[in-house]
């Protein structure tokens, strides 16, 4: 919540779509209150949809002669969670919205690393121990998705059907031919001990220099 009630028109960036998260806020002794979030992680630019971008847009331009620094939400952080009891009747339902957020980010294939930079958590641990029920279904769609790569028939590369090195050095590759023809025998050139230097190889051998290496 304080994060959410600090923000201003500033902290709104609707070309590259995305908030800026760089204070929180409370009242404290009747006065606005503005200190850095928790932690370092807590500072962070958070990416929106274009939904989000344009009800933002319509809600400043709502605001009459709204300053750039002036908070967008002026009321209390106790005062946001009666409001949001009496719409869903429901104890610390501000924060079962970010997690409800979280869920859904998981659900749609997002990663503990991404999630965690978002939520703006110091350790992608503290994202794990929170939402590690949510994960456990990844891991089976990941299994599934390698077996079905198992399952799949990948064609065989074929080798290059002229190799300048090999015919450089005087090497030829023998081709198996096919048994009977008219068969559909895919026949492919072998390597290996098939590569042998014919008997009637022209030009000079050349001895490579040797090295030590140490």
């Amino acid at each position: 919540e304080g994060e959410l009630l600090a923000l201003s028109p500033a902290d709104i960036d609707l070309d590259n779509k995305l908030i800026s998260i760089n204070r929180t806020y409370q009242r404290i002794g009747g006065k606005d209150v503005f200190t850095s979030p928790k932690t370092r992680k807590s500072n962070r630019k958070i990416p929106i949809p274009d939904f989000l971008c344009q009800e933002l847009s319509d809600y400043i331009q709502s605001r009459y002669m709204l300053d750039a620094d002036e908070r967008l939400f002026p009321i209390t952080k106790s005062y946001l969670s009666h409001e949001m009891k009496e719409v869903v009747c429901k104890e610390d339902t501000n924060h079962d919205i970010r997690h409800s957020h979280a869920s859904l980010l998981i659900n749609q294939g997002c990663d503990a690393l991404m999630l965690a930079d978002r939520l703006g958590h110091e350790k992608v641990s503290t994202t794990l121990n929170t939402y590690s029920h949510l994960f456990p279904h990844k891991q089976q769609e990941l299994v599934h998705s390698l077996e079905s790569l198992q399952a799949t028939d990948l064609p065989t590369p074929e080798p290059p059907s002229d190799n300048p090195l090999l015919e450089a050095a005087g090497i030829t590759r023998e081709v198996p031919q096919a048994q009977n023809k008219g068969s559909d025998v895919t026949i492919r050139p072998q390597f290996g001990p098939s590569l042998v230097p014919p008997n009637t190889a022209s030009g000079k051998i050349i001895q490579m220099p040797q090295r030590k290496i140490i």
